[in-house]
């Protein structure tokens, strides 16, 4: 994805859209650890996508919480 789009502006609809939406996903933590992944030329549904990244920054905070 990375310097390899081949449009100006992002997709409106369709497989690129959606593929579009899952990169952006992808990066919408700044660490490793908490990033949604998915195949180069499969991306799942972005609503799945959504739902593995808000459970994922949801354990995040709960183990912030939890006393040593």
């Amino acid at each position: 994805m990375h310097q390899r789009w081949l449009f100006k502006k992002p997709p409106r609809y369709g497989y690129l859209k959606r593929l579009y939406q899952a990169h952006r996903l992808h990066h919408a933590v700044d660490e490793k650890e908490g990033a949604v992944s998915f195949d180069f030329l499969y991306a799942p549904p972005v609503a799945e996508l959504s739902k593995q990244l808000g459970q994922r920054r949801k354990a995040e905070k709960h183990a912030d919480r939890t006393p040593l």
